[in-house]
């Protein structure tokens, strides 16, 4: 292919968005412009993905054409563009949040010394939390180039950026997790789950906590070497969630994925603007959208497939006989769904299969859409955090160094108590 096929990826990719944004915000608008640009995208783009995540793509992707093919035989009805755009909203908070990696955590001039000790060890858990809250991955190699800059990271360090990063899944309206979540539960209301997800992560961070200090690692932890966390560094987090609370409560006819797909490059450009000028903003932002959004194929690709899976799927649970599901998902059933995802997150299945394929079964039966988004939350925070196959862990292992298999076997403790805590919380929830 021609070296312009990805910077032209990215051009559309910033249309789907534009799309997604008319679709969410204007009425009759819909949804199938935003799925074919962001399709085309895909296609070109399709070459650069990993062949595992490829594989992935295209079981996902034939299964819901089948689907969706044998529908068309039995009713002569073409869904085909209900199935392309079926995670346009999901894609476009993707590619919007990916701007947000343009403004820099780091605080300007001379950076302070490392800290060190249970502070510095709890400062980098609850900073990697925060800003990957927001910035996502961007937030481990941040902070993982910075603590290896005089010497490798060590083990300590890597399970508290992946524990950190992966908690925020738990609640952060800037994650995919919550894009996936309000996707495949329709009616949930974020705000009213949010909270319950803020506590399992609190729960995250103690038993990490308690874990690291009480445990064999005390030592370690006493010559932990942590991220320096300044009040002037928090500013971004605060800024974001404010305005995409004050925007929800003005306006509560958008949804919280619309809000946030405007909010997050628009706050980009402004700050950009107040920081550079309109030329320099202007070259960091054809920049990004050329050269690094682009860089989002292999998740582009997999949500695509999953939104043509989902389609399918649904077509296929629809002629099932009524007596194959139960009358009602209720919070035990629910519980037990969740271990057998996170289960399955173990061997490699991506949370993003097992839940647009539990969503689209649970849907005909009119589930508590509460109650089913908070279990998705925790099931997405859980699965990334344990299972050696997440892009979280991958990254960390493949950039630092550090062995996939050590990392499982110190996460896995502590999400088997996490995992107690998650279900306590959803029963008490309900």
């Amino acid at each position: 292919m021609s070296p312009g096929r990805r910077p032209l990826a990215g051009i559309l990719l910033l249309l789907s968005l534009f799309a997604a944004i008319a679709a969410g915000t204007l009425p009759g608008w819909p949804g199938w412009p935003a799925g074919l640009l962001g399709w085309t995208a895909g296609g070109l783009l399709f070459p650069d993905i990993a062949p595992r995540t490829r594989r992935v793509v295209l079981m996902l992707f034939t299964i819901g054409l089948i689907g969706i093919a044998q529908h068309l035989l039995r009713t002569g009805e073409w869904v085909l563009l209900r199935a392309v755009s079926g995670n346009q909203a999901l894609i476009a908070l993707l590619a919007a949040v990916s701007y947000l990696r343009l403004l820099n955590i780091e605080s300007p001039g001379e950076q302070p010394r490392q800290p060190t000790g249970l502070p510095a060890m709890l400062q980098t858990l609850f900073g990697v939390h925060l800003f990957g809250a927001v910035i996502n991955l961007s937030s481990v190699f941040i902070m993982g180039d910075r603590l290896s800059r005089h010497r490798p990271l060590q083990h300590l360090q890597a399970l508290i950026l992946s524990r950190g990063m992966a908690s925020a899944a738990f609640w952060s309206p800037f994650f995919a997790s919550t894009a996936v979540t309000l996707t495949y539960a329709p009616g949930a209301d974020f705000f009213r789950i949010m909270p319950w997800g803020v506590l399992l992560a609190a729960v995250a961070h103690l038993l990490t906590s308690l874990q690291f200090y009480l445990g064999p690692e005390r030592q370690q932890v006493a010559e932990f070497e942590g991220y320096p966390l300044r009040p002037a560094t928090l500013w971004l987090p605060a800024v974001l969630a404010a305005g995409v609370i004050v925007i929800a409560w003005t306006v509560p006819t958008l949804s919280v994925l619309t809000i946030i797909t405007i909010v997050a490059p628009l706050l980009t450009g402004l700050l950009l603007l107040h920081r550079l000028g309109l030329r320099q903003t202007g070259e960091q932002l054809v920049e990004h959208t050329c050269n690094r959004l682009p860089n989002m194929a292999g998740e582009l690709l997999l949500f695509l497939s999953a939104g043509v899976l989902a389609c399918g799927l649904e077509l296929l649970f629809a002629q099932l006989p009524p007596g194959l599901a139960p009358a009602a998902l209720t919070t035990p059933l629910a519980g037990l769904a969740m271990l057998v995802m996170v289960a399955l997150a173990l061997v490699g299945v991506h949370p993003i299969i097992s839940i647009t394929t539990f969503g689209t079964w649970a849907t005909p039966l009119h589930p508590d859409p509460n109650m089913l988004a908070l279990m998705f939350l925790m099931t997405w925070g859980l699965a990334v955090g344990v299972s050696p196959f997440s892009g979280i862990q991958l990254s960390i292992q493949g950039r630092y160094g550090i062995s996939g298999q050590s990392m499982m076997k110190g996460n896995l403790i502590y999400s088997l108590p996490l995992t107690a805590a998650a279900l306590i919380l959803l029963f008490v929830r309900d």
